[in-house]
């Protein structure tokens, strides 16, 4: 059962670690859509992700919870990589 929670816990900070690098590639590939678009395809993975583990595996993090946290964590990586210029936004008229 050990085993299980630590391979679980694992599997979390696995999302939440390439959640920067999802957020790049999606922005860097020039794919479609406004910021809030491309989020909820991230939060998607995530959901995703979430349910097969949850198939997998008993465990009790509330999966509200969990995909609050990853919205927060996106929020956060899009402002940093907003004020630190990584992102560019191009104007239309």
């Amino acid at each position: 059962m050990m085993k299980k929670v630590v391979e679980v816990i694992t599997l979390l900070f696995l999302i939440v670690q390439k959640l920067p690098e999802l957020i790049q590639i999606f922005e860097l590939d020039n794919i479609g859509g406004i910021g809030a678009e491309k989020k909820q395809v991230i939060l998607d993975i995530v959901d995703a992700v979430y349910d097969t583990a949850a198939s997998l595996f008993s465990f009790s993090w509330d999966k509200t919870k969990v995909m609050d946290l990853t919205s927060r964590v996106i929020d956060a990586v899009v402002k940093f990589f907003n004020v630190v210029g990584f992102f560019t936004h191009s104007t239309t008229t």
